[in-house]
């Protein structure tokens, strides 16, 4: 998912990263949107085979990026516990 440096992202990696950030905005399902060939435009585009489609989607689809309120709850809640146990 890097390109040779190490610290960018190579093709895969930008469409991992895109995969991502649509689902968690759209709380949709990136795997339907390859089989349904919505994906494909893109994919040719980037030069990414269908197999890279369908794992970056199954891979994207798997991976949970919660929200912002969900993230400051835990935080307060983490703190709570934290000053109660000192």
């Amino acid at each position: 998912l890097h390109s040779g440096d190490k610290s960018h992202p190579n093709q895969r990696g930008r469409m991992l990263t895109a995969l991502v950030i649509y689902s968690t905005i759209f709380n949709d399902n990136t795997h339907d949107l390859f089989l349904s060939g919505a994906l494909d435009p893109t994919l040719s585009s980037m030069s990414l085979s269908s197999a890279d489609g369908d794992s970056l989607t199954l891979a994207s689809d798997a991976t949970t990026v919660p929200e912002p309120a969900t993230l400051a709850v835990l935080s307060v809640g983490c703190t709570l516990m934290i000053r109660r146990r000192s």
